[in-house]
C-alpha cells in the first residue's frame, strides 16, 4: 500500500515538474497491487492526471476505502449527460375548465435523471415548487386566463442542464354567484 502511494506521489510530482501532461498507465499485477507507470503495459489503462491537484488526504489504516478514494481522484471525469426534456401533459394550447385552477404537468426525459439532478416545473418562467426526482406535479390555485408551463432539468449547483419547450395552456375558472 506504501509503495502504491509512493509511487503515485512521485508520478504527480513529476508532471507538476515537467509543466505539461504526462500520460501515467493504472494495471494490476497477478497479486492485485495497482501500479502505476508512465509506459503502457498489457491491460494497463491510460488515467487522467490533474494539472495542479489538490493534496490527497493521508491513507487511513482502514484501506479499502481510502484505496477507492485514490483510485476515484485519477479516474477521468464523468462526461456531461446530455438531456432532452419534454411537456408530454398538458397539450400544447389547451383550454382547461378548473374551478381549482390545478393544472397536472408531466414531462418525458431521456436518458433518465443522472445523480443529483432534478426537474424544475415552471409556471410563466418562474419556479413553480421546488425541484425534485419526480416527473410529474400539479399546479395549484392558477389564476384563470392564458399561461405558459414548462420544465428544465437542473443540477446540484442549480446550473440548467436542459430546457423544455413551454406549452401554452388557457385556464377557465367558473364560480357560482351566492344566491344563484
Amino acid at each position: 500500500m506504501h509503495t502504491v502511494w509512493k509511487l503515485m506521489v512521485a508520478v504527480l510530482c513529476a508532471s507538476l515538474l515537467s509543466g505539461a501532461y504526462a500520460q501515467v498507465y493504472k494495471t494490476r499485477d497477478k497479486y492485485g497491487n495497482i501500479i502505476y507507470s508512465d509506459k503502457p503495459s498489457s491491460g494497463s489503462k491510460e488515467i487522467y492526471v490533474p494539472p495542479a491537484p489538490e493534496p490527497a488526504p493521508a491513507p487511513s489504516k482502514a484501506g479499502s476505502s481510502s484505496k477507492a478514494k485514490e483510485e476515484k481522484l485519477l479516474e477521468p471525469p464523468d462526461p456531461p449527460v446530455r438531456y432532452t426534456i419534454r411537456i408530454t401533459a398538458p397539450k400544447p394550447d389547451s383550454v382547461m375548465r378548473q374551478n381549482a385552477g390545478n393544472v397536472a404537468v408531466a414531462v418525458q426525459i431521456k436518458p433518465r435523471l443522472q445523480g443529483k439532478d432534478k426537474v424544475q416545473f415552471l409556471l410563466d418562467g418562474g419556479a413553480a415548487g421546488q425541484p425534485s426526482k419526480g416527473l410529474r406535479t400539479e399546479l395549484k390555485n392558477i389564476d384563470r386566463g392564458t399561461h405558459s408551463i414548462g420544465a428544465r432539468i437542473v443540477g446540484s449547483k442549480g446550473q440548467t442542464k436542459a430546457t423544455a419547450k413551454p406549452v401554452t395552456v388557457h385556464l377557465q375558472r367558473f364560480f357560482k354567484a351566492p344566491g344563484g
